[in-house]
């Protein structure tokens, strides 16, 4: 199984989990256990034609619901990876037509978000591609509140990067599930 580089190992990810931000005031304590999920991320080639411009790129998204930050990169570029062992992963939930429907609609918003203005004869293209196809891996932090229930916190390991709601929505919803 392929992946992005986890750069934070199990200690360092719990004292990044621990610090917590505005709410370090209101727990003192590291979370009470740390896990490691590899996410799968499925690959889109995306081609956008117009009158005044061209673009190629590949966008990966979420394999789960596609909602999480989606990655780009170069049309013949792939991230950096390495080979991982087996770890806890999700499995997809997302069919590619909707994995399809997902990068038009997000190449089409960075179109109009880019400013082009008069944009005629605008045309995406998306093309899965397996072979491109890698795993992202997060720090899920467990934490104990005192009423008993259990609250989650995660953590990009690539980047170091906090998640926020929506990621802590869509592990909690696989975890429910599991």
């Amino acid at each position: 199984m392929l992946a992005l580089a986890t750069n934070l190992d199990q200690s360092r990810a719990i004292a990044a989990l621990h610090r917590r931000g505005w709410r370090d005031w209101l727990r003192t304590e590291p979370p009470s256990r740390v896990a490691l999920v590899l996410v799968p991320f499925w690959t889109v080639a995306i081609n956008v034609e117009a009158v005044s411009f061209r673009d190629r790129y590949r966008l990966s998204f979420d394999a789960l619901t596609g909602s999480l930050d989606p990655y780009r990169s170069g049309a013949d570029e792939l991230p950096p990876l390495s080979a991982v062992e087996k770890a806890n992963r999700p499995e997809p939930l997302l069919s590619d037509a909707a994995l399809t429907e997902r990068a038009i609609t997000y190449a089409r918003r960075e179109v109009y978000r880019k400013g082009f203005g008069r944009i005629r004869d605008l045309n995406i293209q998306a093309e899965r591609v397996p072979e491109a196809d890698f795993h992202v891996p997060y720090w899920l932090g467990f934490y104990g509140a005192s009423d008993g229930t259990v609250e989650l916190s995660v953590m990009n390991a690539n980047s170091g990067k906090r998640e926020g709601k929506k990621a802590v929505a869509l592990f909690a919803a696989w975890l429910a599930r599991k």
